[in-house]
């Protein structure tokens, strides 16, 4: 075999095992990238774009951000389902209503410092007046609790609020500010929470509730890019998210 022969028989095989190579390269990330959207994107879907956020779902969802398979998205598509679970985080903490009763509780709050008035248990400030959560009693801590159960068992649903029943809630909630501070508190004046800033306006004013709105509007516009991007697998998964409602693993 001449020296010509030997060259072009050496590079034969070097250009077949590297074709080889590079077909089995290929192979290995377009199958893993097709697990990663089989799996990470089948659970992101049920997760966001199938039922809303709750917080009992976050450590689900929390599993989905660690799994390995994430790895074989690429950069800009992992970015975006982990910022979705960042914003998920915010949006799932608190309820609507649970927010609305944060917002009247801190109500209850401003009122009672604003006016000096007296209770038996007394909330503690800090030096600049800053209220402190943390610090405060523990009756202080169940207000929040107390007024979202009056809000939920009373039908009374903060964010329908209009000129037709923005009256009628406001009597409701104070009246149940008075009975709650007193029975919790000790709070023996007859206040009117809402004398100088009405319901409506405690609400509209709220950062609170309008960082909570905010984080939402963030959401549901990540979520709507989520499906965007995974265009082509998100409509196979409506038979996955049915199997998984029947309890078959995806």
């Amino acid at each position: 075999m001449s020296c010509t022969e030997i060259v072009v028989t050496v590079i034969s095989i070097l250009l077949s095992g590297a074709f080889s190579w590079i077909a089995s390269w290929v192979y290995y990330k377009k199958s893993n990238r097709n697990n990663a959207l089989s799996h990470v994107i089948a659970q992101v879907f049920a997760l966001t774009v199938a039922e809303a956020p709750f917080k009992k779902n976050t450590d689900a969802f929390r599993s989905v951000i660690m799994q390995h398979d994430l790895k074989y998205l690429k950069k800009d598509e992992r970015e975006l389902i982990e910022y979705l679970f960042f914003l998920y985080l915010e949006v799932s903490a608190y309820t609507d209503d649970e927010v609305y009763a944060l917002v009247l509780r801190d109500k209850a709050y401003r009122v009672i410092e604003k006016n000096n008035i007296e209770t038996e248990i007394e909330p503690y400030f800090d030096a600049d007046g800053e209220l402190q959560i943390f610090l405060e009693p523990a009756e202080y801590r169940r207000l929040h609790k107390y007024i979202l159960e009056f809000l939920v068992n009373n039908h009374i649903f903060l964010y329908y609020l209009d000129d037709d029943n923005k009256t009628e809630y406001q009597h409701k909630i104070n009246y149940y500010l008075n009975f709650l501070l007193n029975e919790t508190l000790g709070c023996k004046d007859k206040i009117d929470f809402f004398e100088d800033e009405s319901l409506m306006e405690t609400i509209n004013n709220s950062e609170l509730l309008k960082n909570h709105n905010e984080s939402k509007d963030k959401y549901f516009d990540s979520v709507e890019k989520f499906q965007k991007v995974f265009e082509k697998e998100i409509n196979p998964l409506w038979n996955e998210l049915f199997l998984e409602n029947e309890g078959v693993s995806f």
